[in-house]
């Protein structure tokens, strides 16, 4: 047997053996829904252990890959036959050796799991378990470099030095310092850190609905609703793209990762889109934007609505019903964006109604059961989200086996069964690397709160604010961006909460109006320069610049930049009053229009002028902003909303005459002839 054939039998294997690991994980996280077979720590470190050892055997089978024989760049000093040797069977070797540690050291803690938790913070720990300690981190930071790059992999050696470096550093930074040994208790032998309450809420609450996510890959959901979407699209003049933007909501929503959700409907999208005649910068925007919004949208939030939940200690219906008018101005905001670009630019196209294919329309009443469970669980019998997570999978899996037979009664079974076990390694290998990014932000979360630079930050930030609400506000948008960078979202939320929440909250603001604020923020920060892995994606696959796409995403996300400050303002879109609630978010929906013409300085019909995009930029402001200030009350407010909608919808200003004479004249411009993008 050839070596390239006895590479492509291991590989096999490797395979067959991430079925096997996704599989048990998968039954365990359902086991646990069901059972609650044992504390919540130790059920934690079970499925930690199970993840790390996903991931490597995942590297080892990627490492088998005949035609993946690349050279690093770190051993180019190397001779090639030593650098051969290393890429075929040495590092295949490295990551199988981790990946059977990860077992062995999650069983270790499993054995002596009730030492550590009782005996150990008055006896105190052997060597042997500061090792195994040590070799936690080590696996925990290793698995976080090769997912999400250095700047993710460096916040548990900056925790470390820190801590070691207390006595040196000033000002606020200042502590009194920490060893190795005190600080492997504080992040790992004292079920703290690692094990806190992030992974424990990622290893119940978010785990679930990732393997529901794998479940619906595997099941063909994402093929069926971007089928869905193409279809869609033959109803209208603007064709894909709004298509793209509700393909991307529904995805997103489930996901919690929004680099790989613009990869994932990307693929699809972003080409239709340039092929219809969109800017190719502003296809890879579109899709970019659409996907971080997906994470916004209740009820999933993707994933980290449930650490919310946790973390301010309310119900979970609470957070959704705070996150749904948010999340709809946000993808109206989006909406309104693309349809002016389309009208701007000249990208519609006709509509092909005859050639719709309707019969796939009829297969959503397939998949209308499941999540008809998950609302009815979460929003009327107020479930926890594992318990609605759990008889949501399980009905989804019985759906499918259902629609699997009643398709094809000779072999409907078994592409059911090998779909399912699909679907678990498919959640399995995609919950691995997020799962141990969340155990590496409790081990910074706890140096920082033991420390307490956290508790300094926080007081930093309002000396710096002065009272002001509005400094707080942009000093708690600086902090998420920042700390965010290149994080998955319930990654990024718990960082930045933990950060710069907990100081809106001491300056009076209320809990969910903070949180809600800086989740925002650190969404968009899978947007935002420097890093922006959404825009990094998204510009790959269009095959555009990325500054070009980075500046067109970013303008197409500035209404969604001005909507975590528009409900600290108007609290009664997050706290519903009626009917103030419906009365503001009418005012605040126009507002986003006359925003929206603003940034792209059209009208829908007509190029504004500066004069032109500076009164609907003032309409925009106080629409949103007027009562907050004191200028007027809230009817003045739904006032200037119905302006902002008389003038966008209604044609009468222009063909009144007199009035179309001085809007044409004073407020709009020449439009450039055959000008295709910006």
């Amino acid at each position: 047997m050839s070596e390239t054939s006895t590479r492509r039998s291991i590989r096999t294997a490797a395979d067959g053996s991430l079925y096997v690991l996704g599989t048990a994980l998968a039954l365990l996280l359902l086991y646990y829904a069901q059972s609650f077979y044992a504390p919540r720590i130790r059920h934690t470190n079970l499925v930690l252990g199970l993840c790390l050892a996903i991931y490597y055997v995942g590297l080892f089978r990627n490492a088998l890959d005949p035609e993946d024989l690349s050279i690093g760049t770190n051993l180019r000093y190397l001779p090639e036959t030593a650098q051969r040797s290393y890429t075929k069977f040495i590092r295949p070797a490295i990551f199988l050796v981790l990946a059977l540690i990860s077992l062995g050291l999650a069983a270790y803690v499993d054995a002596n799991y009730m030492r550590w938790m009782e005996q150990g913070p008055i006896v105190g720990y052997s060597t042997v378990d500061y090792v195994v300690g040590g070799a936690i981190i080590y696996l925990c930071t290793d698995a976080t470099l090769r997912s999400f790059g250095k700047l993710m992999a460096s916040i548990v050696p900056i925790g470390f030095l820190y801590g070691y470096l207390g006595p040196y550093m000033p000002g606020a930074l200042y502590h009194s310092g920490m060893d190795t040994a005190q600080l492997l208790r504080l992040t790992i032998l004292g079920m703290q850190g690692v094990y806190g309450f992030i992974l424990q809420i990622g290893a119940t609450w978010v785990a679930i609905f990732l393997l529901l996510a794998g479940f619906t890959q595997a099941f063909g959901i994402l093929d069926y609703l971007m089928e869905v979407s193409k279809e869609v699209s033959k109803l209208f003049k603007s064709g894909i793209v709004h298509a793209a933007v509700l393909a991307s909501l529904a995805f997103g929503s489930i996901t919690g990762a929004s680099a790989a959700n613009t990869a994932t409907t990307g693929s699809f999208t972003i080409p239709l889109m340039k092929k219809q005649g969109v800017d190719k910068g502003y296809a890879g925007g579109i899709e970019t934007v659409a996907s971080i919004g997906g994470q916004l949208v209740p009820p999933i939030m993707g994933i980290a609505a449930f650490i919310m939940a946790d973390l301010i200690g309310v119900s979970y219906v609470r957070i959704i019903q705070a996150g749904l008018i948010p999340a709809i101005l946000f993808y109206f905001s989006i909406i309104v964006s693309v349809q002016l670009l389309i009208y701007k630019f000249g990208w519609d196209t006709e509509r092909n109604i005859e050639d719709i294919k309707y019969n796939v329309f009829t297969d959503i009443l397939w998949y209308v059961p499941p999540f008809a469970v998950l609302i009815y669980l979460l929003g009327v019998l107020q479930y926890t989200p594992l318990t609605a997570g759990f008889y949501t999978t399980l009905t989804l899996v019985g759906v499918v086996f259902v629609k699997s037979i009643v398709e094809n009664q000779v072999t409907g079974a078994t592409t059911a069964v090998r779909n399912t076990v699909e679907g678990m390694k498919v959640g399995s290998e995609d919950m691995a690397p997020l799962l141990v990014i969340l155990g590496v932000i409790g081990v910074i979360i706890s140096v920082f709160t033991q420390t307490g630079f956290a508790q300094r930050l926080n007081i930093l930030m309002l000396s710096l604010a002065g009272g002001s609400v509005l400094l707080l506000l942009l000093l708690a948008m600086a902090v998420s961006l920042i700390f965010g960078m290149g994080m998955p979202a319930p990654a990024a939320y718990v960082l930045v909460a933990s950060l710069a929440g907990a100081a809106m909250i001491r300056f009076g603001l209320q809990d969910l109006v903070a949180h809600m604020f800086v989740f925002y923020f650190a969404m968009y920060s899978s947007l935002t320069p420097p890093v922006g892995p959404s825009t990094i994606v998204a510009a790959k696959i269009a095959e555009a610049e990325y500054i070009d796409t980075a500046i067109k995403s970013s303008k197409l996300a500035l209404p969604g930049f001005v909507i975590p400050f528009i409900f600290v303002t108007n609290d009664v879109l997050i706290y519903w009053e009626f009917p103030a609630t419906i009365l503001v978010t009418f005012s605040v929906l126009m507002g986003v229009v006359a925003l929206s013409i603003t940034i792209f300085g059209y009208d829908g019909s007509s190029r504004l002028s500066v004069a032109g995009q500076s009164i609907y930029a003032l309409l925009a402001v106080l629409s949103f902003f007027g009562p907050y200030l004191g200028l007027f009350g809230g009817s003045v407010q739904v006032l200037l909303g119905a302006v902002i909608l008389a003038l966008v919808v209604s044609t009468a200003f222009k063909t009144v005459p007199g009035v179309s004479h001085l809007y044409s004249q004073y407020l709009t411009k020449p439009s450039p002839v055959g000008e295709p993008s910006e």
